[in-house]
């Protein structure tokens, strides 16, 4: 059934925090109840949809169906009812999460949560991006002749969220290919930036972004990618397929344009969302472009850092 005013739809709430009321946390129904009662029967829904979530509580298919229409009469952001009608919860224990790649062990993120690589010699990106094209490279650029990783991506610190955008390109253990990082907290100016460079310079490209789950770093939530780039699409970003953690601890998976030949596209229609595009899919898929995004020394100087 739709909901024709709020009163209904509140009734349902209560409705059905009666029926579960068993299986949630003590007190929980009673704050349920106070929620509605004071006419705030959105937060209401919330809180129940957080507690079932929590206690691993599995509505009934009918009940689930009253849980989405609850969900579209108060607006509910869609990826909180993404769990159902999959067994909650999607979390760690599916093993879909389970040890996420993590360059330097993870020591230096986020900086290297998202890591961009483009098939062209280090000097034709450079020489590709903007500022350079501005007269701005020789003055500000920063060069980095030597040393290890750590030498490297160091100088990027720290995160910036808005402005102040620094850009570092190194040279990698593969020959004429070269890798891109930023300085924004994950690494959100990587696929861009990249994208942009593959399709003007008409080249292949690629970018991975491994965030562990919220539960193992407390920063933000977790995340796994996939880019392909390349002057085929508009936007440069022919390929993208994603897992990603949702606020209420389960995760949501989507993808977007041709698959690839190299993808476990059956994989895709999992039961656990979590599973559908698992860390080690993301390590394969790297490996099989020939990259290795999470080894050390598979980046070498000399580095070269455009500032803002």
């Amino acid at each position: 059934m739709e909901f024709k005013n709020y009163t209904e739809a509140a009734e349902a709430i209560l409705e059905l925090t009666r029926r579960a009321e068993t299986a949630l946390p003590p007190g929980a129904a009673s704050e349920i109840q106070d929620l509605v009662q004071h006419g705030e029967a959105g937060l209401a829904l919330e809180f129940l949809l957080d507690a079932l979530y929590d206690h691993e509580v599995t509505p009934s298919p009918e009940d689930t169906l009253r849980i989405i229409q609850l969900g579209h009469f108060f607006e509910i952001p869609k990826h909180r009812l993404l769990f159902w009608p999959d067994p909650p919860p999607n979390r760690d224990d599916h093993g879909g999460n389970a040890d996420p790649p993590r360059l330097l062990g993870g020591e230096l993120e986020p900086l290297t949560h998202t890591i961009g690589f483009l098939r062209t010699p280090l000097e034709q990106v450079l020489h590709a991006l903007p500022r350079h094209q501005r007269g701005w490279f020789n003055r500000r650029t920063r060069t980095i002749p030597t040393g290890d990783l750590r030498d490297l991506i160091l100088p990027l610190e720290p995160p910036h969220a808005l402005g102040a955008t620094h850009v570092l390109v190194t040279a990698t253990a593969i020959p004429g290919w070269t890798a891109l990082f930023d300085n924004t907290p994950a690494g959100e100016g990587v696929v861009p930036i990249a994208a942009d460079l593959a399709r003007r310079l008409q080249i292949r490209g690629y970018a991975v972004r491994s965030i562990p789950p919220w539960a193992q770093q407390h920063e933000t939530r977790g995340s796994r990618h996939f880019f392909v780039l390349g002057p085929e699409a508009p936007t440069g970003i022919l390929r993208r397929v994603a897992t990603v953690e949702c606020p209420a601890g389960s995760w949501t998976f989507d993808h977007h344009g041709e698959p690839q030949p190299f993808e476990d596209i059956a994989r895709y229609d999992h039961p656990h969302q979590d599973e559908r595009f698992t860390n080690d899919m993301l390590r394969a898929y790297a490996e099989a472009v020939g990259l290795d995004p999470w080894r050390e020394d598979f980046y070498q100087p000399p580095a070269h850092i455009i500032p803002a």
